[in-house]
C-alpha cells in the first residue's frame, strides 16, 4: 500500500477520525444505528468497518436545517420588502 493511500479497513478509532466523532459514538453507533456499517471480521480478535460504507453511510445521512433566529428572519423579510431596519439597541453587555 502506498503512503499516500488510505486504508479500506479501518479500526474504530480511525473510522472515528473519519466520521469526526470518538471511538466509543462509532462502538455506540454499530450498536444502536441498524444503519449503520456492521463491522467485518478479520480474524479471531479482530474487526474493522469498510470505509466505503462509512463514506456511503456519512453521505445518506439527512442534512441539518438551520432554523435562523426570529429577528433575522423578520429583518431579512423587511429589507427584502423595502422597509428600513434600525438596529437593536446595544447597551454594552451591562444589565439595567
Amino acid at each position: 500500500m502506498n503512503s499516500d493511500e488510505q486504508p479500506m479497513a479501518l479500526t474504530y478509532s480511525q473510522a472515528g477520525a473519519l466520521m469526526g466523532v470518538s471511538e466509543r459514538t462509532v462502538k455506540r453507533m454499530v450498536k444502536m444505528d441498524p444503519d449503520f456499517p456492521r463491522p467485518r471480521k478479520l480474524g479471531p480478535r479482530s474487526s474493522r468497518l469498510l470505509r466505503p460504507e462509512l463514506e456511503e453511510y456519512i453521505a445518506t445521512r439527512p442534512k441539518v436545517e438551520l432554523d435562523e433566529p426570529p429577528q433575522l428572519a423578520a429583518a431579512r423579510a423587511a429589507k427584502a420588502a423595502g422597509l428600513s431596519i434600525a438596529p437593536a439597541p446595544f447597551n454594552g453587555g451591562i444589565a439595567s
